[in-house]
């Protein structure tokens, strides 16, 4: 080969080209393979044994081992990209390495680094030196005279969590020898930075650039310090090295190369940009325009938190405030120079007050920048702010409507409701008559209610609480934690309770009694509520107690003419407990339980008529009730619904509760207050428990 070599002038030039070419390969072979020395078939791994389909082998650098015989052994997936020539092994432990054949930049966890070692190529196979890349993945690794390679797990191991994701990492030596017309910091520019190549890597002036971005710079012969929020960032002037250190620890790093000093002016390695300083770099071919963006990790989410809180943590203290737009029920927050790991969302059910989380980042548009989509099921008033290193986003429902309603007895009303729930810590207090309601987990939007009742004046939201004078008796609070608080005057509440509607019922339709499917059949009958518990109040001030005490009675009397056994689980206007009357149900061996209700909604378009079951052996009897009462009732059909309701959840037996109309609804509180049409009532349930033991049949 070497004869190749020595030619006269008189051989034509392209022998002599092609005697240079094969005498570069041999030599540059020689050097890359230095003779390497094949030390074993296997290794021993956490103490046993282990074979490879590709041998160990040892040149004058250390120790290499075959990048996919141990994928294989260690339990890792390899993949390669043709196009970026990176090889990426994820271990078990969801740690990725990605690395190239002679390059000394590699990344563990998607955090870049640099070896002084490369991975290098030996029978069309990549080896990595085990020294320098299995200790970042958790492992150790150590070699005996007898030919040994013995890698072991480390305990409790913990890699360093890189604040940035690198979907394509970067390629800092393209920008060698290619001028940057602008660097944008924090949407700063900076006109022409200056730029230096050297054996083809990207080296900048930054120091003045950093200064004006909060940094303190000095320098000494050996080293560079950039301080800031008592971190100091140290890069050596003489070794390809740096550390980052704090009060409680310093963390060292491998630099693609050592900073340079020209004529007085510090440059420093491009790639430690992102390597030690934690920028994520994005760079515009067509404009010369570099941004260094601020990256930022997934927010941490509490969905169910009244009021609902998001965090977001960020490598460097953004400069500006996040930006809050609203768009129906949905709201969007702009991080400026920022960027996301990646894209990506969390959805909930359609319970919840936050449906759906989405967010996303803009590198390459003019102001780069990231947005984070909150949708709600309703209208929530978003806060966002960001205090140092992290930014805190708060959701709080907001006081949707302020309800007034006089009662039958000449008392009021005051129905306060949200767009999410009441959280517990409300307050109310009293002073100078005038009762201050704090919600401090809901927005209140300033606004003027005028008074409907002659017991207090003007409502007044301002702040975060509802002032309302009062003109009289301090009224009796009725939180409910969901989306309503109601607060009720009443002129004697003590008499109130143990005051008697009487309501007219007409005589019972001339129907057919059908005795043979009810004959011998045990059935109790709850009228819901009574005593001191009114239910809901209609439009018509009628509590719900007498509605279902009335129908009840009406239905009792069907059933026994029907040949039933009839248990009443509220003998007189009295309030049992739910446990009473699920332990009298129980103990009387009842065949089916029935639970009377009239429904009530805050808003009044809400209407018809709706059946509940729990368990479910008691969907059936619920489904025939439902049939029986909407082919009677001619309301909406709004459906058999499933709810964990006391009495449903603790009857042994098949138990369903009925609301055949809603009391708050003009048309059905119409409907109700007609005698004729609650006794129309009682005969569909008859009709439905019918039904019921026919198909049993």
């Amino acid at each position: 080969m070497l004869n190749l070599c020595v030619m006269t002038r008189k051989q034509p030039l392209i022998m002599r080209l092609i005697a240079i070419l094969i005498f570069s390969s041999w030599v540059f072979s020689s050097w890359v393979y230095a003779s390497p020395t094949i030390v074993t078939q296997s290794i021993t791994l956490d103490g046993q044994r282990l074979p490879l389909s590709d041998p160990i082998i040892q040149t004058d650098d250390g120790i290499y081992g075959p990048l996919r015989a141990l994928a294989d052994t260690l339990g890792a997936q390899l993949t390669y990209t043709r196009k970026t020539r990176l090889h990426t092994l994820q271990t078990a432990t969801n740690i990725p390495l990605t690395l190239k054949a002679y390059s000394r930049a590699f990344w563990v966890n998607h955090r870049l680094q640099y070896t002084p070692v490369v991975p290098i190529r030996y029978q069309n196979q990549v080896y990595i030196p085990l020294s320098q890349f299995l200790p970042p993945l958790g492992y150790t690794v150590s070699h005996t005279e007898t030919g040994t390679v013995a890698i072991a797990t480390q305990p409790d191991f913990r890699t360093h969590s890189a604040a940035h994701r690198v979907t394509q990492p970067f390629d800092f030596n393209r920008l060698a020898n290619t001028p940057i017309h602008t660097l944008y910091l924090n949407e700063t520019p900076t006109k022409k930075p200056l730029t230096h190549t050297q054996n083809s890597i990207a080296f900048i002036a930054i120091n003045s650039i950093l200064a004006n971005h909060g940094y303190q710079v000095s320098r000494t012969d050996s080293h560079v310090q950039y301080s800031q929020n008592n971190q100091t960032i140290t890069l050596s002037t003489q070794t390809p090295t740096a550390r980052v250190s704090n009060s409680l620890h310093a963390t060292p790093y491998q630099t693609e190369a050592p900073a340079l000093v020209s004529k007085n002016t510090v440059y420093i390695p491009l790639s430690t940009l992102h390597s030690v300083f934690d920028y994520s770099l994005v760079w515009e071919q067509k404009s010369h325009v570099l941004h260094l963006l601020n990256p930022i990790q997934p927010p941490a989410i509490m969905p169910l938190s009244v009021p609902i809180q998001l965090t977001i943590d960020h490598t460097h203290a953004p400069t500006k405030q996040p930006l809050v737009q609203y768009s129906k029920n949905s709201v969007t927050i702009t991080l400026a120079t920022s960027v996301f790991n990646e894209a990506g969302d969390e959805r909930y059910p359609s319970d919840y007050a936050l449906t759906q989380v989405r967010w996303k980042s803009y590198p390459r548009s003019d102001s780069p920048h990231s947005t984070i989509r909150l949708d709600f099921s309703a209208p929530h008033h978003v806060e966002a702010q960001t205090i140092g290193h992290q930014t805190r986003i708060i959701a709080k429902p907001i006081v949707s409507a302020i309800h007034q309603r006089i009662l039958y007895n000449d008392g009021a009303e005051i129905q306060i409701a949200t767009t999410g729930p009441i959280h517990q810590n409300y307050r109310i207090s009293s002073s100078n008559s005038v009762i201050r309601v704090h919600l401090p987990s809901t927005h209140l939007a300033p606004q003027i209610v005028e008074s409907e009742s002659h017991y207090y004046d003007t409502i007044v939201v301002s702040g975060n609480q509802i002032k309302i004078p009062i003109r009289s008796k301090i009224p009796q609070i009725f939180p409910e934690f969901g989306n309503q608080l109601t607060i009720r005057f009443q002129p004697n509440p003590d008499q109130e309770l143990n005051k008697k509607i009487v309501l007219s019922s007409p005589p019972l339709a001339n129907r057919s009694i059908q005795k043979e499917p009810l004959n011998r059949r045990i059935i109790a009958i709850d009228p819901g509520h009574g005593g001191s518990d009114p239910g809901a109040i209609g439009l018509y001030g009628i509590h719900e107690k007498d509605y279902n005490r009335d129908i009840s009675d009406h239905l009792m009397r069907l059933l026994r003419q029907s040949g039933a056994r009839v248990v009443n689980l509220r003998l007189s206007d009295r309030n049992p407990s739910l446990a009473s009357r699920s332990s009298e149900a129980n103990a009387s061996n009842a065949d089916i339980t029935v639970s009377v209700h009239v429904n009530s909604f805050y808003k009044e378009y809400a209407n018809g008529t709706e059946s509940y079951f729990y368990k479910w052996k008691d969907r059936r009897l619920a489904t025939a009730l439902q049939s029986a009462m909407t082919r009677e009732l001619k309301l909406k059909d709004n459906g058999v619904k499933r709810a964990k309701m006391y009495i449903l959840n603790h009857t042994r037996m098949p138990a369903a509760l009925v609301e055949p109309a809603f009391m708050t609804n003009r048309n059905n509180a119409k409907k109700l207050k007609n005698p004729e049409f609650r006794a129309r009532i009682a005969q569909s349930i008859h009709d439905g428990i019918v039904d019921y033991f026919k198909s049993e049949n």
